[in-house]
């Protein structure tokens, strides 16, 4: 049995302003307008090895090896990792839909938790946005039980079966 939270990983944020209060403020990394990510990334992100190679979905001849996640988040990425790879599950992952996007959510101009880089989307051709997906339950909770909100039991045109996210109402 997987625990909850381990030591040492950060609280689950349940709105915006926790997710600002543990992860960092990017509206910070403004100046005269411009998003200075090139700091955000340095300050705030880290690099996890994928324990096997993994295809970009937008580009299957593309292999990921590693995957840009936000340093606090280093842990918890490689103990759900491992934990699916000890359950034979990997293959379910690929393609790689990614972790880090700094972007809006699709349903409104807030920011998505990718830009924290604490969610991922996985197999995202069969795990489209508003359908039920194909995510095996097994995969779904390992990822749960290390504090992650699958987006496959939100609801409507906004259910999201490839999204997992370190948050929970955000």
């Amino acid at each position: 049995m997987i625990e909850p939270l381990k030591k040492g990983w950060p609280k689950i944020p349940e709105s915006l302003d926790e997710i600002i209060k543990i992860f960092g403020d990017p509206f910070s990394y403004y100046s005269n307008g411009i998003f200075r990510e090139a700091d955000w990334h340095r300050d705030k992100f880290g690099f996890i090895d994928l324990p096997l190679p993994i295809c970009l979905s937008f580009d299957l001849t593309i292999e990921k090896r590693r995957s840009m996640v936000h340093k606090r988040m280093i842990p918890v990425f490689n103990h759900v990792y491992s934990e699916i790879m000890k359950a034979d599950l990997w293959q379910h992952l690929n393609p790689y839909g990614g972790c880090y996007c700094f972007r809006s959510k699709k349903s409104s101009s807030a920011l998505s938790t990718h830009a924290w880089a604490i969610s991922a989307d996985f197999n995202p051709a069969q795990n489209r946005l508003g359908t039920k997906g194909i995510m095996p339950e097994e995969v779904i909770k390992i990822f749960e039980q290390c504090g992650f909100t699958w987006g496959g039991r939100w609801t409507g045109r906004w259910r999201d079966p490839m999204h997992f996210q370190y948050a929970k109402g955000a």
